[in-house]
C-alpha cells in the first residue's frame, strides 16, 4: 500500500513539474519579443513634438580662399566695373569708329577728283533729248551754276545754288545748252565756260568710289550722266578700265 501511494505522489510530483516548465517557457517567449508576435504596445511615434532649432554657424577652413573681398579690393573692382563699357556702348564705339574711318576715306577720294593727273571723264548723253532732261535737272533740280572763268575770277551767272559748290569745276566742253548759249551772249563776258556742280553730287560718287575701290587706288574713270525716273545716275563706269555692271545714283529722286 506504501509503494502505491508513493507511486502516486511520485506522478503527481512529476506531473506539477512539467507544467512549471511549460509555464515558464510560455513566459519567456512572450518576454522574447518574437518578430511573428503582434504586442499591442503604444505608439510612440504619435509623442514625438517637432521643434525649429538654430544651427551653429559654419566653419570657415582655413585653408581654403575666401570670395569675400576686402573693402579696398572691392572699391577697385567697382571702379573697373564702372569703366568698363557694356556690350551695347561697346557695339555702337565700334559703329562710331567705323563710321568716321568711312567718312575720312571718302574725304580723301573726294579731295582726289580735283587733283591733276587723275584720268576722269564724266560725259553728257549723246541723244539730244536725253541730253536736255539731264541739263534741265541739273539747273532746276540740282542748282548747278553756269559761269566764266577769267583767270582766277569766277563769274556766276544763273547764280541759282543754294548749297556750296563742288571744288571740282568742269569746263564746259562741247555743245551748251541753249540757256547757257542765252546767258553768254546776255552777259558778253569773256572767258572759259565753265559749270559747278553741287559738292553734294560730288560727294555721293566718292561713297560709291570707296565702296567700289575697296582700299584700291582710283586711277581712271569713265561714265555717263543719265536722268531716269526724275533722278540723276552715272551709267556705263569703267572703273580704273573696268567695267562696270551696276549705275550709281548721285541724287534724291523727287525735284
Amino acid at each position: 500500500m506504501k509503494d502505491k501511494t508513493h507511486s502516486i505522489l511520485r506522478a503527481l510530483l512529476a506531473m506539477a513539474f512539467i507544467l512549471w516548465l511549460a509555464d515558464l517557457s510560455f513566459v519567456y517567449l512572450v518576454t522574447d519579443e518574437s518578430p511573428d508576435l503582434e504586442l499591442n504596445e503604444p505608439d510612440t511615434m504619435a509623442q514625438v513634438m517637432l521643434k525649429a532649432v538654430s544651427l551653429p554657424a559654419v566653419p570657415v577652413a582655413t585653408n581654403q580662399t575666401s570670395n569675400v573681398l576686402a573693402p579696398q579690393q572691392a572699391k577697385q573692382n567697382t571702379a573697373q566695373t564702372a569703366a568698363e563699357p557694356t556690350t551695347t556702348e561697346t557695339i555702337r564705339t565700334e559703329q562710331t569708329t567705323s563710321a568716321v574711318a568711312a567718312t575720312e576715306q571718302v574725304t580723301q577720294l573726294y579731295k582726289q577728283l580735283s587733283q591733276q593727273g587723275l584720268d576722269i571723264q564724266l560725259a553728257w548723253p549723246v541723244n539730244s533729248q536725253q541730253r536736255k532732261s539731264v541739263f534741265e535737272y541739273m539747273y532746276q533740280c540740282a542748282k548747278m551754276q553756269f559761269a566764266v572763268l577769267d583767270g582766277i575770277n569766277i563769274t556766276k551767272m544763273n547764280n541759282t545754288l543754294h548749297s556750296p559748290y563742288s571744288d571740282w569745276i568742269r569746263v564746259a566742253q562741247g555743245q551748251l545748252a541753249d540757256k547757257e548759249k542765252n546767258w553768254l551772249q546776255g552777259f558778253a563776258l569773256q572767258g572759259i565756260p565753265i559749270r559747278l556742280f553741287p559738292q553734294a553730287l560730288d560727294w555721293s560718287m566718292a561713297k560709291h568710289l570707296v565702296q567700289a575701290l575697296n582700299s584700291r587706288q582710283l586711277t581712271s574713270l569713265r561714265a555717263n550722266y543719265q536722268v531716269i525716273n526724275q533722278q540723276l545716275w552715272l551709267t556705263e563706269i569703267r572703273l580704273n578700265k573696268r567695267l562696270l555692271t551696276q549705275a550709281w545714283p548721285l541724287d534724291q529722286p523727287g525735284c
